[in-house]
C-alpha cells in the first residue's frame, strides 16, 4: 500500500545534531575557538582540496565541469517531479512543489545573501592556494565560497525528498547525487571541505524543517512504498552517460 505512513519523529534527532554542529562550526569560524584550531582547519582544508584537484585528467576535467552545471540537471528534476506525481495526489503535489521552491530559496538566500557576506571567506580559487591549483576552462567562481550554495541546495532538496519518500532507492540516489556534487566543487578548486560541510548542515536543517512543516500542516504523509522508484535512477544514469559521451564526442571529433 503506497500511503503507508511512518512516524516522522525520528528526524528530530539528526536535525538537532545538525543544528548543534552548525553552531559549533560557525563559532569556530567566527574566532569563537582558538586561532590554532582555525589555522589547522584551514590547513587540512587546503590539503584536501589540493589532493582532489591534483588528481585531474582530461576526462575528469570534462565530467566534473559538466556535472556541476545547474542546467544539466533540469531533466533530472523533471523526472523527480514526475516520480512524485505518480505517488502523491494532485492536492499533495501542490504542497510538495511549494515546499521544494521554499527549500531552494531559503537554502540559497541564507548561504549567498546572508552568510557569505558575513564571513567573507575566499574560495580556494581566490586565495593564496590558487597558484597551486588546476582550473577547468578558467572557472573560478565568485570571490566568497563559505558556505557552499551547491551543497546547501542539493542537500536541502535531498533531505526534503527523503523525508517524504522514505524509500531506500530514492534515498541512495539522492545521497550519491549530492556527494558527487560536493566532490566536483572541490575538484574544480572552488570550495573547501568545510564550505561543503556547513552548506550540507544548513541543507539538512532547511530540508528537514520544511519537510516536517509540510507534513504537519498539509495532507502530505511520508511514504515508504513507491511506484517506479527506478525512474529517477534511470534519469541520473542517462545524465552521467551523456556527460561521458560528450567528452568522447569532443575527443574524437
Amino acid at each position: 500500500m503506497i500511503a503507508r505512513v511512518l512516524n516522522p519523529k525520528w528526524t528530530y534527532i539528526p536535525l538537532l545534531l545538525s543544528f548543534l554542529s552548525l553552531i559549533l562550526i560557525v563559532a569556530a569560524l567566527s574566532n569563537g575557538f582558538s586561532y590554532d584550531i582555525i589555522s589547522r582547519i584551514d590547513y587540512v582544508d587546503g590539503q584536501i582540496v589540493r589532493a582532489i584537484n591534483g588528481a585531474h585528467t582530461s576526462f575528469w576535467d570534462s565530467f566534473m565541469y559538466q556535472f556541476t552545471q545547474k542546467w544539466l540537471w533540469v531533466p533530472f528534476y523533471v523526472t523527480i517531479v514526475a516520480f512524485l506525481s505518480l505517488n502523491f495526489t494532485l492536492k499533495q503535489m501542490f504542497f510538495i512543489i511549494v515546499s521544494i521552491v521554499l527549500v531552494i530559496l531559503l537554502a540559497d538566500q541564507i548561504c549567498a545573501g546572508l552568510l557569505r557576506p558575513m564571513f567573507a571567506r575566499f574560495r580556494p580559487s581566490h586565495s593564496a592556494l590558487a597558484d597551486t591549483l588546476h582550473f577547468v576552462n578558467g572557472y573560478r567562481g565568485g570571490n566568497y565560497g563559505f558556505p557552499s550554495c551547491h551543497a546547501a541546495n542539493s542537500v536541502a532538496l535531498a533531505t526534503f525528498l527523503s523525508y517524504i519518500c522514505r524509500n531506500h532507492r530514492m534515498t541512495s540516489l539522492l545521497t550519491v547525487w549530492f556527494i558527487l556534487m560536493g566532490l566536483t566543487r572541490m575538484y574544480l578548486g572552488v570550495h573547501y571541505p568545510s564550505d561543503l560541510i556547513v552548506g550540507s548542515i544548513i541543507g539538512i536543517l532547511i530540508g528537514g524543517g520544511i519537510g516536517s512543516l509540510c507534513c504537519r500542516f498539509s495532507n502530505v504523509s511520508p511514504i515508504t512504498e513507491t511506484r517506479m522508484s527506478w525512474f529517477p535512477w534511470t534519469a541520473f544514469g542517462l545524465t552521467c552517460l551523456w556527460i561521458a559521451g560528450r567528452y568522447l564526442a569532443d575527443t574524437f571529433a
